[in-house]
C-alpha cells in the first residue's frame, strides 16, 4: 500500500510540475516574443531617426554653404562701406585745412569703396 501511495504521489507531483513547467515555458515565450516585437520596434526607430538625422545633416550643409557664401559677400560690402567713410573723412578735411589733396585722396577712396562694395555684388 506504501507502494501504491508512492506511486500515487509521484504521479500528482509529476503532474503538478509539468503544468507548472508549461505555464512557465508559455509565460516566457510570451515574455521572449513580447520583447522580440520591441526590438523590431527599436530597430524600426533606430532607421527612421537615421534618415531623419541624414536630412537634416544634408539640410545643414546647404545653410552653411549658403551662410559661407552670405559672408563672402558681406566682406566685400563692409570692405566698401570703409572705403566710403575713409573718403567721407578725407574729403571733409578740405574745410579745415583748404588743401585740395584730401578731396582727391577721398574721391579715390570713395570710387574704391563703389569697386569694392560692386564686387561684393557679383561673388559666386
Amino acid at each position: 500500500m506504501a507502494r501504491r501511495r508512492a506511486v500515487w504521489k509521484g504521479a500528482v507531483a509529476g503532474l503538478a510540475g509539468g503544468l507548472v513547467a508549461s505555464w512557465v515555458m508559455s509565460e516566457a515565450q510570451a515574455g521572449w516574443s513580447a520583447a522580440a516585437k520591441k526590438l523590431q520596434d527599436y530597430e524600426k526607430g533606430i532607421k527612421k531617426y537615421e534618415e531623419k538625422g541624414n536630412e537634416t545633416m544634408e539640410a545643414a550643409k546647404k545653410y552653411e554653404e549658403e551662410t559661407e557664401h552670405v559672408e563672402a559677400k558681406a566682406l566685400y560690402f563692409d570692405m566698401g562701406e570703409g572705403l566710403l567713410e575713409i573718403g567721407l573723412v578725407l574729403s571733409s578735411l578740405y574745410f579745415i585745412a583748404r588743401k585740395m589733396l584730401f578731396p582727391v585722396i577721398g574721391i579715390i577712396a570713395g570710387v574704391g569703396g563703389i569697386l569694392v562694395a560692386a564686387r561684393g555684388l557679383v561673388v559666386h
